[in-house]
């Protein structure tokens, strides 16, 4: 369904602005990639650090992959905000951070449902 969703919305792009139209679902695509990225670099720096926290040793280091993480992180940042000033990719920040807004809310109110659908035992 939400493929159909997708197919039905670039439809309506098209027909609605045909000459940008693949400018434009190229950009609001480009915004999960960037973001994906993003969350891999941090990812990995929190749980370097979660790891040095605890006292654990991965038993092996590779050189620079902490400093690594945060340029690969920042430039992801940097990427995305960038694409506010070009005129065919500033949709990038436009249509992707109000939908992972959404996502994020979705997320929370299925996680609060699922809460209150399991009962407490004593």
């Amino acid at each position: 369904m939400l493929s159909s969703a997708g197919i039905a919305v670039a439809t309506i792009v098209y027909l609605l602005i045909p000459g940008d139209a693949f400018a434009m679902m190229l950009a609001i695509s480009m915004f999960g990639a960037l973001f994906t990225w993003f969350m891999i670099f941090v990812t990995h720096i929190w749980f370097r650090r979660k790891i040095s926290a605890d006292g654990e040793n991965l038993g092996y280091q590779i050189r620079g992959s902490r400093i690594g993480a945060v340029l690969g992180a920042l430039l992801m940042i940097a990427i995305m905000v960038s694409t506010l000033f070009t005129e065919q990719f500033r949709a990038t920040l436009i249509f992707g951070l109000p939908c992972l807004v959404l996502t994020w809310i979705a997320y929370l109110v299925l996680q609060k449902r699922r809460r209150a659908a399991v009962p407490v035992s004593v």
